[in-house]
């Protein structure tokens, strides 16, 4: 019976808790579930990073002299890109961008709805003759995507949406050998990247080490074993 009041009260609280509030309430349960989730599959950071910046550098500094099949998915104003451009040394390396540049295809979380981080289909402008865009959405740009020749490949999933990153992981899937580096920018919320990771894990049964994370698992660089 108190199981049973505790749900109608918190059912009826919820008619009044602002939005922001319910926000922050699941972003507990988020941070929460992504140290579960590393607790259940037995992962532990080898190196920590405070930024994502200092995440791509742990990587870097195993890859950069490579040469580097660099995918993106979610480039948005080209933040990233910039600075794996500077990263990445050898001239034989590839940094691909795909992203429809007209921002999110649908509403991901408050404050972030369908359109957040349009760049009104403009792709940045980068000096670097090994960056090449590719506009559109995912499962259009991917159908006829050709993965590069390349010694490793690093994969940046920032497309927040738990359905592009699935999407994104699937075309992934078969040219992901062991050591190839798979980054999550936003690895905290549970409902997106975290769970299309997990279901990647189980469906193809690979294994991985946590390369590298920020303290609060948000920004989660993993290695495939």
């Amino acid at each position: 019976m108190w199981r049973a009041a505790v749900k109608r009260g918190l059912a009826n609280a919820g008619r009044r808790v602002p939005d922001r509030v319910l926000y922050d309430l699941n972003g507990v349960l988020n941070y929460l579930e992504a140290g579960a989730f590393m607790r259940r599959r037995d992962l532990c950071p080898r190196r920590r990073g405070a930024t994502k910046f200092e995440v791509f550098d742990l990587i870097g500094a195993e890859v950069a002299d490579r040469d580097v099949l660099y995918l993106e998915f979610g480039v948005a104003a080209g933040t990233s890109m910039r600075h794996w451009s500077a990263l990445l040394r050898d001239p034989r390396s590839a940094l691909h961008g795909l992203d429809s540049f007209e921002g999110l295809p649908d509403d991901w979380i408050l404050g972030r709805g369908a359109g957040h981080f349009s760049t009104r289909g403009r792709p940045p402008e980068i000096d670097d003759p090994r960056v090449r865009f590719f506009p559109g959405w995912f499962a259009d740009t991917l159908a006829t995507y050709r993965f590069e020749p390349h010694e490793q490949l690093v994969v940046n999933f920032d497309a927040d949406l738990y359905s592009s990153t699935v999407t994104a992981l699937a075309a992934v899937a078969p040219h992901a050998v062991p050591g190839t580096f798979l980054y999550f920018d936003e690895f905290n919320h549970r409902a997106d990247e975290m769970r299309a990771f997990g279901e990647f894990l189980d469906r193809t049964g690979r294994r991985c080490e946590l390369f590298a994370a920020s303290g609060d698992l948000a920004h989660a660089a993993f290695r495939l074993l």
